[in-house]
């Protein structure tokens, strides 16, 4: 096969609405391993969340979750690359966004969700991860700072307006420490520098010995954007916002028409 390893996003990528991986792609995803292949997620997820479909589904493995901050494994659960913020870095940013009265909550390296408020941003959000939202009485930057809590990702949510403006603002402060992303319109999120999708495919590039040309990365948004800019085959799904759609070199069907199975039997399994 041309491409030595598939590297998807989860949301709006690999799986629909119903959040549940088809088990015609997981047949895909089988046959391509067979072959040699390896078969990697990506997502922006914390691990507990992303790792109960993964294991409903049979998949096996590793994931990068919190966007790119940890990789760990699907059946043994270990933790094998954390990527945490420093606490000064840490402590300077969950300031900066309590300043603005957005509403925050941060992953732990324990897969908790924290946060010092609890709203309807709350409930949408546990809604959507199908995890608990953890509220402190305090504010998160003096919690995780009175008690030494390792952060992965911190995550924003707000109206796509402020959430663009936020974006706008911060982007370009700090910028050599973190790393700022829109996944989706109206939620913002932050990890250290070095914990990008794209440095996950590279891990995994040379742990498994593959050259970037030879990998396909598929996504959707612009957290997806470092792992598309580093994948020698970038892949955009046809729901992909266009800046996304505008650097992919194969635009495959949209997530609701399994375009992640589309991708792997066209690009890989067909040769083509």
């Amino acid at each position: 096969m041309k491409y030595k390893m598939v590297v998807s996003d989860f949301d709006d990528t690999l799986v629909g609405d119903d959040l549940t991986i088809k088990q015609d792609l997981v047949q895909t995803i089988n046959e391509y391993e067979r072959r040699g292949g390896k078969f990697f997620i990506c997502t922006g997820r914390m691990f507990a969340s992303i790792r109960k479909i993964a294991l409903k589904a049979g998949l096996k493995g590793q994931i990068s979750a919190t966007q790119g901050a940890l990789i760990a494994d699907i059946e043994t659960g270990e933790h094998i690359v954390e990527n945490v913020f420093n606490m000064d870095t840490l402590v300077w940013l969950l300031k900066y966004l309590e300043d603005r009265n957005v509403y925050i909550h941060c992953y732990d390296v324990s897969d908790n969700i924290l946060s010092n408020d609890y709203n309807d941003y709350s409930v949408l959000y546990q809604k959507f991860c199908r995890e608990e939202i953890k509220s402190q009485n305090v504010k998160l930057s003096q919690y995780v700072l009175e008690n030494n809590i390792k952060i992965l990702k911190i995550l924003v949510m707000d109206t796509e307006e402020n959430i663009s403006k936020l974006y706008n603002e911060i982007k370009d402060i700090k910028n050599d420490e973190i790393s700022y992303s829109i996944s989706k319109p109206f939620i913002f999120e932050a990890v250290m520098k070095n914990a990008s999708k794209a440095n996950s495919i590279e891990y995994w590039s040379k742990k498994y010995n593959i050259n970037k040309e030879d990998v396909i990365a598929i996504g959707d948004s612009l957290n997806d954007y470092t792992m598309l800019e580093y994948a020698g085959m970038p892949v955009a799904v046809e729901n992909a916002m266009q800046q996304v759609k505008d650097i992919a070199k194969f635009i495959t069907k949209s997530n609701k028409d399994n375009g992640v199975k589309y991708a792997i039997e066209t690009l890989c399994l067909k040769g083509k």
